[in-house]
């Protein structure tokens, strides 16, 4: 029967077969197991330790898990009519229920994306995922593979786990549906994260402890995120209210989970297929801002009543603006071409002799605009300009007070011009020769759009009393209230006339780049 079993999983996708050979031996099983039992055992102690003893019981006792009256961030602990002590086993249970519910998602995230990251690593060390791609498994099989292989060990610990944590939930008082619903978002949730592991890995040959860092990063966005949330009004999406139904919320995120691995598997395909490839086509980008931008006006799209001048969609409003920009950042490194893609790019450029003078520009113009392997400067200019196309509507109609509206519009130019800059510099260092092209990139994105603003702060030097130095940051908007028009003004030309300057410099270094390999061929070429 298992033999059988075997055959037809083999047929079905023999990489997770293979996966499960090399870790489903007999002693990283009974680990596996061990690990999980010990874990549940030592919560399960720990939590009873802290229970409060017949024997000990004196008036004064107090302990969290009692019934009396409230004092100093415990209970009042009471006895029954046989001398028992008074348990809230809903308040221990529920207790247990939450620490599971934070060391379950933990461990399965951490875990399994530093294992993913750490095998690709290892394959693509030893060549063998070079094998894979000759094979005739499409990528999709292969990854997929991996992704329910490599962590195979981890899952059947986090399903061991699974019992105790709906004992928990019920007896805590929790509904079943929403204990379903948990588990669902805890799945797609990893299966987004594990997805951009692999990404990652293939993109940039990252370490496995930068995978740890980022799922770690991502937890305490999630836990600032919850607070915050906490303390919102309410949560609408296009009119939908999420805060105050939870079933929508959640299929809302499922929907978005599922979306954004689409988009992952469709780069990592492209990065499979072709190795020195930009993870995504310009094409793709502009239909994944159009998506994303779509996606983030929802969360605008509200219930009369709900303005800028609400604190809590102020925080809302941060929050998208975090997430608008996070797009771009990632987009900027998703379609810069690398080195060799940018001079093969370039020498087709200066050889193309079957094209007349009178349409080079446009040609040139079309291939910036679509094609595969040009600079994507202009390119991630147009996903901007879509921005700005699909938020104009609200910017100029959804707002009553026109203070918020010149805020808003002024700051996301600002911004877009920062974006614009980045983009040019980022392709810049995407030319240099070293093999960590796109960490040195992705480094100076990171550091540029971070350490100013925490430096700024560090310095004693807020949007208040230094607005004209924020206005440089790519968080513009607190400051705007406070300097001048003709300071943001001036502002703006610094950046266009920065950015004129950058695109010389690229200009310049593509010229180079695509004119050596033919000027080393014709000795006499000027």
């Amino acid at each position: 029967m298992l033999p059988n079993w075997l055959d037809h999983l083999g047929n079905w996708n023999p990489q997770l077969l293979r996966e499960l050979k090399g870790r489903w031996t007999p002693r990283n099983l009974f680990l596996a197991i061990a690990f999980s039992l010990l874990i549940q055992t030592l919560i399960l102690g720990l939590f009873y330790s802290h229970l409060p003893q017949a024997a000990s019981w004196e008036p004064t006792l107090s302990n969290p898990f009692c019934t009396g009256a409230e004092e100093y961030e415990a209970f009042r602990c009471l006895l029954d009519a046989s001398g028992q002590l008074l348990i809230n086993w809903q308040g221990w249970w529920s207790e247990i229920c939450n620490v599971l519910s934070w060391i379950l998602p933990l461990v399965l995230l951490v875990g399994g994306v530093c294992l993913t990251i750490a095998d690709l690593a290892q394959e693509q060390q030893r060549g063998t995922f070079n094998f894979l791609r000759l094979s005739p498994q499409s990528s999709q099989r292969i990854f997929q593979g991996k992704l329910w292989g490599v962590p195979s060990l981890l899952y059947l610990a986090v399903i061991l786990s699974l019992p105790l944590h709906l004992i928990a939930a019920q007896r805590a008082g929790v509904p079943l549906a929403l204990t379903i619903g948990f588990y669902a978002a805890v799945a797609a949730c990893s299966g987004l994260v594990f997805s951009a592991g692999l990404l990652a890995t293939l993109a940039a040959d990252l370490p496995v402890w930068s995978g740890a860092i980022a799922v770690l990063l991502i937890l305490l966005g999630a836990m600032v995120f919850g607070e915050l949330g906490r303390s919102l009004d309410s949560w609408q999406w296009f009119y939908l209210p999420l805060g105050s139904h939870r079933a929508i919320a959640l299929g809302l995120m499922l929907v978005a989970a599922l979306v954004g691995n689409y988009w992952i598997w469709q780069a990592l395909d492209r990065r499979y297929s072709n190795p020195s490839a930009p993870l995504l086509s310009k094409v793709q980008s502009y239909q994944l801002t159009a998506c994303w931008e779509f996606f983030l006006l929802g969360f605008v799209i509200r219930s009369p009543g709900m303005s800028p001048d609400n604190s809590g969609f102020s925080e809302t409003l941060s929050l998208l603006f975090f997430a608008h920009l996070g797009l771009f950042l990632l987009l900027i490194l998703a379609l810069s071409p690398h080195r060799q893609p940018l001079s093969d790019w370039a020498r087709y450029r200066h050889e193309q002799a079957h094209v007349l003078p009178r349409q080079r520009p446009y040609r040139l113009l079309q291939d910036l605009v679509w094609g595969e392997t040009s600079p994507a400067p202009l390119a991630i200019a147009l996903n901007l300009l879509l921005a700005i196309v699909i938020w104009a509507p609200w910017l100029m109609f959804g707002l009553e007070d026109p203070t918020p509206r010149r805020m808003l519009m002024g700051g996301l130019l600002l911004t877009s011009n920062l974006i614009l800059i980045l983009a040019v510099l980022s392709q810049g260092l995407l030319l240099l020769k070293t093999s960590k092209r796109l960490v040195w990139a992705a480094a100076t994105l990171g550091g540029l759009v971070i350490l100013p603003p925490i430096l700024l702060g560090m310095l004693s030097l807020y949007p208040t009393n230094a607005g004209t130095l924020w206005l440089l940051t790519a968080f513009p908007f607190p400051a705007w209230q406070h300097v001048a028009r003709s300071t943001i003004v001036l502002e703006w030309l610094g950046q266009m006339v920065l950015l004129i300057w950058l695109l010389g410099q690229t200009t310049r270094q593509l010229h180079q780049l695509g004119a050596s390999p033919l000027a080393a061929r014709l000795p006499s070429y000027p």
